[in-house]
């Protein structure tokens, strides 16, 4: 792991590959099923999945106090 580096890449994939409770902050931009250029071919289920699949990792490698 490296200090201070952004990690531009499937979110849900890099994030298997973090410790538990090793992120001090997470920003996000989730995905809004806006029909937007690069959200095509994004269903309502596929966005509800894709969701709480980032939020389950999120919360798991987020320090507690962060």
């Amino acid at each position: 792991m490296y200090l201070n580096k952004v990690i531009n890449n499937d979110c849900i994939k890099e994030m298997q590959n973090i410790a538990d409770k090793s992120i001090d902050l997470i920003i996000t931009s989730p995905p809004y099923a806006l029909n937007l250029e690069y959200e095509t071919g994004l269903t309502l289920d596929g966005l509800h999945v894709l969701v709480v699949d980032m939020l389950k990792e999120a919360y798991r490698v987020l320090k507690d106090n962060g």
